[in-house]
C-alpha cells in the first residue's frame, strides 16, 4: 500500500488552554510504521493556532507540515 486516507475531526473546547511553555498542543500519534510515527499537533504562534503534522522516519529530514 503507498497511499492511505485519514480524516480527523477535533474541537478544542472553549476556553481552550494553551501549553504555556512551548505552544505545542499534541493531539495525535500515529504509528504507521515500525520506523517512525506522525504527530498532529495544534501549535499556537503569538494567539494565533495552526494544525501541524511532524512525521518522524528513520532516514528523512522530518519538518512541519502546516495544515
Amino acid at each position: 500500500m503507498k497511499e492511505t486516507y485519514f480524516a480527523f475531526w477535533w474541537k478544542p473546547s472553549n476556553p481552550w488552554q494553551n501549553h504555556s511553555g512551548s505552544g505545542v498542543n499534541k493531539l495525535a500519534f500515529l504509528f504507521p510504521s515500525a520506523s517512525g510515527c506522525i504527530y498532529i499537533m495544534m501549535f499556537s504562534e503569538g494567539g494565533s493556532y495552526t494544525l501541524q503534522v511532524e512525521p518522524e522516519f528513520s532516514g528523512t529530514c522530518g519538518g512541519w507540515r502546516r495544515t
